[in-house]
Parts: C-alpha cells; structure tokens; sequence
C-alpha cells in the first residue's frame, strides 16, 4: 500500500516521538486532491482478482479519528470526481487513481470549482475576470498560479462559483467554450477542519468490504504552501510501484502519469552560476548562466518525504507550474533539526532551464 494511507485506527499523528509536531497534508482553496491507492495483489487474487468498481467503489470524507463520516463522493458513477483503475495480473499491481475537488466552503461559504479549456502547445491564452488576468503561450510559458494543466490538450482553472459567469477566456484571440472538469460541481456549506479520505472497496463475489483511510489533511489559508508536481514517461513503474498510463477511467480527463502534492516550503532565488569558456587566444566563444534556487521545506514524517521525493524523481518536476532540475546528486531531504528521528526536511539546490550564448570568432 502506497505511503499516505493507513489503517483507520493507526493515526500516524499518535505514532510521533514527544517533542515531534502533528503532521497533516496541507491542502488549499484552489487545489486538487491527487491519490492513489495501491491494493496488495495478493488480497485481490484472494478475492477473486478482480478489483471493485463502479458501486462497490466509494469514497468519503471522514473526521481524523476516521469515525463521522463529512462528506460523501459517492461511488464512481457520482461523477464528482475522477478515478481510474488498473488490475495486472503480470505486474502483481493493482491500483487506483483519483482526481476529486475540494468540497468544503470557506467562511463566507464560497466554494471553489473547476473550470477548463481546450488547449494545444502554443496556444495564446488570456484568462480574464473572476480575480483572474493572465496571458500566456500554452506549454511555452510558464503557467500562472494557481492555473494548471490537467494534460497536454486541456488548462484547468479554479474560481468561486459564484464568479464562474465572469470568467472569460480568449484562445489565439478567439472566445474559448469553458466546460466543468468534474460533470458534477461539489460544495458544502462550511469549513472542514483536519479529516481523511475513506476509500471503500466491495468485493462482490465474498462480499468482502476493505475500508482504506489516507493520512490527515488540513485545509492551510496564510502559510506557504508550494503545490509539487512530477510528471512520468508513459508505461512507467516509478519507484513508488505508482503505475503511469494504462488505466481505465470513469470519464477521459486528468494526465495518467501525473503525481500532485503540496509541501510547507520556500523556493528561494540564490546566486547563480555563471561561466564563460576561452580559446586558446582568449576569445570567449562561450558563455552559460543558470539562475539556482534553494528549496527548502518545513519538518514532515518520512512517510511523506518518499511522497515528495518520487516527485522530485520524475522526468518532469515542477514547483508551481515552474520546471527545475537538480543541482548534481545529493539527498534531497535531510534529517531534521527538531529532536526526532522520523522527521526530515526538504534542503536542495535547484536550477532553472541553461542559458547558453555560443559566439562566433
């Protein structure tokens, strides 16, 4: 089972040395819920080797202690969110992967929904109105915060429902149709506080029931929270055994090898390296400035640190819609100063795109 879910009545938060913090998955307004769930194949052969979908498939919202139930998805014919599946016989994997919106209301009861458009590589964008003022060459620029690609066809956007009629988008200056990414918008009427996800499964042959519970989560308003994104080659089996591509889903809508999170985290500009190379008669033919960034990141469990580190493993990892790459080989997290044993930080230098100026003699 992959490393955010748990048993319901083994709360990592009561696992923490003394002096160790509560531990929750940060989550804002605007994001995403990006999971997935591995299901051990030896349990799924066991049952029949089958995974349950459709009705025996389900997904709630519970309070951490994993007793009252918040909210309900609903199963996967719900269409309030996006779930895929995968059952190799071969691979001994079977796994799920899902895509579900932010359901609660903030404290003027104001839900975020979201919105998208069809887009292709190069496209011009502009995203107007309904707090939003962007122009952008898709795939070319970078993606302002908090927009997101849900793929390499579609730009997904976030906005207060009750803003939705003021949003206007123009691709390459035409007006673009805006569609719902979930057929079905989500929100309750107020705030939820810390809660897990309860993912149940039915098997239908023994009728069986699994109940599944990630890690908590806790809603962040005024700390800084960068969302963390890698991006996979298709048909790959990342050191997480998380498997890319090849699922069957509910409705067509998210990348299927894409892993999505957020840490309490700065990125911070530091002093770049520059480089000029001579010839032999000391003409400079070449010159080279990359711009680094120290990231660094709060105390988290080691549990989420693998999250983020096969994040930061993946042929594409982001920060903010924002591509980087690693400053030569080192350990992305480091042990914590905090007196714990399990707790590690995110202390990385990274690097933005070369520039490089050849010149001619």
């Amino acid at each position: 089972m992959n490393n955010i879910f748990e048993s319901s009545d083994n709360s990592a938060n009561c696992q923490l040395c003394p002096s160790d913090e509560p531990f929750f998955i940060p989550f804002t307004d605007e994001d995403l819920f990006a999971i997935r769930l591995q299901v051990p194949y030896a349990l799924v052969e066991l049952e029949g080797g089958g995974i349950p979908i459709n009705a025996n498939f389900d997904v709630a919202i519970y309070d951490e202690p994993g007793t009252t139930m918040l909210f309900d998805f609903g199963d996967m014919t719900s269409n309030k969110f996006n779930v895929g599946y995968r059952n190799n016989a071969t691979d001994k994997l079977a796994e799920y992967q899902l895509y579900l919106p932010v359901p609660f209301a903030d404290q003027g009861g104001a839900v975020h929904i979201h919105r998208y458009v069809d887009v292709a590589e190069g496209d011009l964008v502009q995203v107007v109105g309904a707090g939003y003022n962007e122009v952008f060459y898709f795939s070319q620029d970078q993606i302002p915060y908090p927009l997101y690609k849900i793929s390499d066809t579609k730009l997904g956007i976030p906005v207060l429902s009750g803003s939705v009629g003021s949003l206007v988008v123009n691709v390459n200056n035409a007006s673009e149709t805006i569609k719902q990414v979930y057929p079905t918008d989500v929100g309750v009427s107020g705030e939820a506080g810390c809660f897990r996800f309860r993912i149940s499964l039915s098997y239908t042959g023994s009728g069986n029931v699994y109940h599944y519970f990630t890690k908590p989560f806790k809603r962040i308003k005024c700390d800084e929270v960068l969302r963390v994104t890698g991006t996979y080659p298709s048909n790959t089996i990342d050191c997480n055994s998380n498997m890319h591509q090849s699922f069957t889903f509910n409705y067509t809508m998210f990348a299927q090898n894409m892993l999505i999170g957020n840490v309490h985290a700065d990125c911070e500009e530091i002093a770049s390296v520059v480089k000029k190379t001579y010839n032999s008669n000391s003409f400079n033919y070449k010159s080279e400035k990359q711009r680094r960034f120290a990231f660094k990141s709060d105390p988290c469990p080691k549990w989420y640190a693998d999250h983020i580190e096969n994040m930061v493993l993946a042929k594409l990892f982001e920060i903010n819609n924002t591509a980087y790459i690693m400053e030569g080989v080192e350990s992305v997290f480091k042990d914590s100063d905090i007196d714990s044993v399990s707790f590690q930080n995110i202390d990385v230098n990274l690097q933005l795109r070369k520039c490089e100026k050849v010149f001619s003699c």
